[in-house]
């Protein structure tokens, strides 16, 4: 084994983050932090848990709660002027497809569908 000329390694304090969870911190995940100091005075180790939650269907996966997948089908007149309008606002097309549907459904008064022997 080489020894070291300096004796300590100036870099030991970078750990292996392979196996680390990372988490979206603009997403609406709910997470509990603990924070330990090392030997260092300037360096701190941070540890991130992300709480699990329940996903019913593939379409949940990966996505914060109260979130899911969906496919429809559009003109592409439509789906050019979604990805226009997101792109000129500087904002995601999931975003402006929210706005959209936020917009639409706002005046209207929705009951939840029966549930039927046929659904």
């Amino acid at each position: 084994m080489k020894k070291q000329a300096m004796g300590i390694n100036p870099l030991g304090f970078i750990k292996d983050t392979k196996d680390n969870e990372y988490i979206n911190l603009n997403s609406n995940h709910k997470i509990k932090t603990d924070i330990k100091e090392s030997n260092s005075p300037i360096v701190l180790e941070k540890k991130i848990t992300k709480i699990k939650r329940v996903v019913n269907s593939t379409s949940q996966r990966g996505l914060p709660e109260n979130w899911t997948r969906a496919t429809y089908i559009v003109r592409e007149s439509l789906v050019e002027k979604l990805k226009a309008v997101a792109y000129w606002d500087r904002k995601q097309v999931k975003q402006v497809v929210e706005e959209a549907f936020l917009l639409y459904l706002a005046d209207k008064n929705t009951k939840p569908i029966p549930i039927s022997k046929f659904n």
